[in-house]
């Protein structure tokens, strides 16, 4: 019975090293600017934007600054331009993201575009999307 408990009591406490650990390196990446705060906050939805935002930045050869400044600025004029719309049909939002993504391959050079294509066909595999 004894050692059940220390057995327990073992796990217990690694369990929250663990969640305290997990927790604060959330915190701080977030405070360093390294994730997006909603990522620290453990809401839903930001991991396929991690994933691309991690794909984008393994291109090569890499993006210029130029070309970094050039997608940040499509993003947030594709965010401000359907903010507060209502989420239409999923034809839709797909006709939409291609459309986006069309104006980033816009930005690459031919070498790039290959890389980005053939990183994206990847992703989509992984995910079971067509």
């Amino acid at each position: 019975m004894q050692s059940f408990l220390r057995r327990s009591l073992a796990a217990l406490t690694a369990l929250a090293a663990a969640a305290l650990l997990w927790s604060g390196a959330a915190v701080t990446n977030t405070a360093l600017g390294w994730t997006p705060a909603a990522a620290a906050q453990g809401t839903t939805g930001s991991s396929g934007r991690q994933r691309f935002a991690k794909m984008l930045a393994g291109l090569r050869p890499p993006l210029s600054d130029g070309q970094k400044a050039e997608i940040r600025k499509l993003r947030t004029q594709m965010r401000a331009q359907y903010k507060g719309q209502p989420s239409p049909d999923p034809e839709t939002r797909r006709a939409r993201f291609n459309a986006f993504m069309d104006k980033i391959r816009g930005v690459l050079t031919p070498a790039q575009r290959a890389d980005f294509d053939a990183k994206r066909a990847a992703m989509r595999n992984r995910s079971g999307q067509r």
